[in-house]
């Protein structure tokens, strides 16, 4: 896989730009390319001081970077720790993005350990049904976690186009922004959306609000992700999934079938789309992707040997994110 550097930094200075304009901050969700050093260098190059992951065992990478530069920033975790890793995210992460209040109480003692203090931003349901308190519970939860003397409540977030393909509304970052100020005051940190609040941006629907936005997928890919389609200011480029081809016959469909060297246990089963036109996938297994030449038989074959026997893939954001977490892919870092 060859990574466009430039690419992700210029995305990353023109969301910036586009946001800033409108007083939101953007919070850098690292966990498509399991927060890999090079491309949190580009991001942070591009201004970017607070980066987000999911996960304990590649989010850690944030903070040992930042050490190792001598870098400030803030490392966050976005989905909460299981019991086995609440030291280990005590010790690594700045601020935390939490749903149920046993996760409050079992941080707030692992910082105590650590004698340290960290953020916490409650995350409300507003329609994603995956994680987030229900309104009716936010009074009581917010009594609660004022009383913890190492974690302090921020503000509140939320999540759409997760699960179920939430759309998000101008009304549920409105909430969010109203229970942030009612709770944590002029200084609260509201967190109401990610990389799908920018088909909001897109729409001329996203109001102008002093908080964040944690996005991923649109610095990555260029693309808001609700319809997924490119935001006119940013490239779709950066990324460019390469696979060797180990057969070319005609077998089934009476089509030519090209099998390369690429599966499941690389990419996962997210799509991914074939750079040379008139290819189109067939179906995948563990190791191989099988190809078939659609349209223009001799174009895409004399393509597919000027490129040295090799066909180019973009990812999508699972798919990239499957890249990055195996080993079998490599990966090349390019400066422009």
């Amino acid at each position: 896989m060859k990574i466009n550097l430039y690419t992700i930094k210029r995305n990353a200075e023109e969301l910036a730009s586009v946001l800033t304009n409108k007083g939101i901050s953007l919070n850098a969700v690292t966990k498509g390319f399991a927060s890999d050093q090079n491309i949190l260098e580009a991001l942070y190059e591009a201004g970017i001081r607070v980066f987000s992951d999911s996960r304990v065992l590649t989010g850690k990478k944030i903070k040992e970077w930042s050490k190792q530069k001598g870098y400030e920033i803030k490392a966050c975790l976005l989905r909460p720790p299981s019991p086995g890793e609440v030291e280990e995210a005590a010790l690594f992460f700045d601020r935390f993005y939490l749903s149920d209040l046993r996760q409050f109480f079992l941080l707030d003692e692992a910082l105590g350990k650590f004698v340290k203090e960290a953020e916490a931003i409650i995350m409300v349901e507003t329609g994603d049904s995956r994680e987030g308190f229900l309104f009716e519970e936010i009074e009581d939860a917010v009594k609660q976690i004022k009383k913890l003397r190492h974690l302090r409540l921020a503000g509140f977030g939320t999540n759409t186009t997760c699960l179920n393909r939430s759309i998000p509304t101008y009304e549920e970052i409105e909430i969010i922004l109203q229970m942030t100020d009612r709770y944590c005051g002029s200084d609260g940190l509201p967190s109401p959306g990610n990389s799908g609040a920018l088909y909001l941006l897109k729409n001329g629907l996203l109001p102008s609000f002093k908080g964040e936005l944690r996005i991923g997928e649109a610095i990555l890919l260029g693309n808001e992700t609700v319809e997924y389609e490119k935001l006119p200011f940013l490239s779709n480029d950066a990324f460019t999934i390469y696979a060797d081809v180990i057969e070319i016959r005609k077998k089934a469909y009476d089509k030519i079938q090209v099998v390369v060297a690429i599966g499941i246990a690389d990419i996962g089963f997210a799509k991914v789309t074939p750079l040379i036109r008139g290819l189109k996938e067939a179906r995948r297994s563990s190791d191989h992707l099988v190809l078939l030449v659609d349209k223009d038989e001799d174009r895409v074959l004399r393509e597919i040997e000027e490129n040295g026997r090799t066909v180019g893939f973009r990812p999508t954001y699972f798919s990239l994110l499957q890249s990055f977490l195996t080993k079998t892919v490599y990966k090349e870092f390019l400066e422009k």
